[in-house]
């Protein structure tokens, strides 16, 4: 691009950029207002002559750490909470993995982890 060119570019970046921020806000008021109803409405999936909207969870596991620390300690089990006080998921796993844990024990481990769901709009033509 040359001078004039990118002059233009950034006069039309300027003049565009509040726009995009009042669509924004906009959409995401209409994408809340559409996921809060399919959710308690139990649909997945909306269509209409223009396109359809479909609704899926995605979960994500977080453990919290600072309990399972102390936990894995009052066990004994060596190798899995390290020196800077930090869980090594290989480690655990491989110790779940080789049966380190009984059952009671893996029970336990659960209650350490919360799931967050998050809920995605896919918009489809």
């Amino acid at each position: 691009m040359n001078k004039t060119e990118i002059t233009e570019a950034v006069n039309t970046y300027l003049e565009l950029k509040p726009e995009e921020k009042a669509l924004s806000d906009k959409i995401s008021k209409l994408n809340k207002a559409i996921k809060d109803y399919m959710i308690s409405n139990t649909e997945d999936n909306i269509s209409t002559d223009v396109g359809s909207v479909n609704l899926s969870t995605r979960r994500k596991e977080v453990w919290d750490e600072d309990s399972m620390i102390a936990y894995i300690k009052s066990l004994g089990l060596r190798g899995i909470v390290k020196k800077k006080e930090y869980i090594d998921f290989d480690a655990l796993e491989s110790a779940l993995y080789h049966d380190k844990f009984n059952d009671e024990q893996k029970a336990e481990l659960n209650n350490f982890k919360t799931v967050n769901e998050t809920y995605v709009l896919t918009i489809g033509k």
